[in-house]
């Protein structure tokens, strides 16, 4: 006896998503052999055609000249410390080298005024 895709998915918290590196045919083997009726090929393709990419890199805002340009605190607190650090040197300013991501913000924001 085969149970339907839909209420096997449901009992085991999956979904078509989870088969997206598997092509239609393997994923038919994968339910044959736990005695599933697979979904359609249209849904199947459905959810790998709704399927974005995911970016793994942050959006970190290009610092092009960074003493003629001035950030914000809300810029500068996107930004890692050793981008801070970077800044930094690029402004001349000297550290101790145990300083912390806000006492970098505040004194790069000193600068800008």
């Amino acid at each position: 006896m085969k149970i339907s895709w839909n209420s096997f998915a449901q009992r085991r918290n999956l979904n078509l998503h989870m088969f997206n590196n598997m092509s239609y045919k393997e994923y038919q083997r994968w339910c044959e052999e736990r005695r599933v009726i697979p979904a359609s090929l249209e849904s199947f393709l459905e959810t790998k055609e709704k399927l974005i990419p995911i970016e793994t890199t942050p959006d970190i805002p290009e610092i092009e000249d960074s003493k003629s340009q001035i950030l914000s605190a809300k810029d500068l607190k996107k930004l890692r410390k050793s981008s801070l650090v970077e800044l930094c040197k690029e402004n001349n300013i000297n550290l101790i080298g145990n300083e912390t991501k806000n006492s970098l913000i505040r004194t790069l924001l000193s600068v800008n005024k």
